[in-house]
């Protein structure tokens, strides 16, 4: 099904600065009860994030070892 959100925001013509839909496959999920919080996890307000920080590649870890994903 093609992902479509007429009053998305472009900038320009840069794809780097620009807002994009994003499907996402999700592999396992958890109640809320479940759920996974932990001091140095990375964190953003958006939906979807570019991160470069050191906390995200630590997050991921932390997370498929707790989901038991590959």
């Amino acid at each position: 099904m093609p992902l479509t959100a007429p009053k998305m925001k472009l900038s320009g013509k840069d794809p780097e600065k620009a807002e994009h839909v994003v499907g996402i496959e999700w592999l396992k999920t958890v109640t809320v009860s479940e759920a996974v919080k932990e001091k140095g996890f990375f964190g953003n307000q958006n939906t979807v994030a570019r991160p470069t920080s050191a906390k995200w590649e630590h997050t991921v870890e932390r997370l498929k070892k707790r989901f038991g994903v590959e």
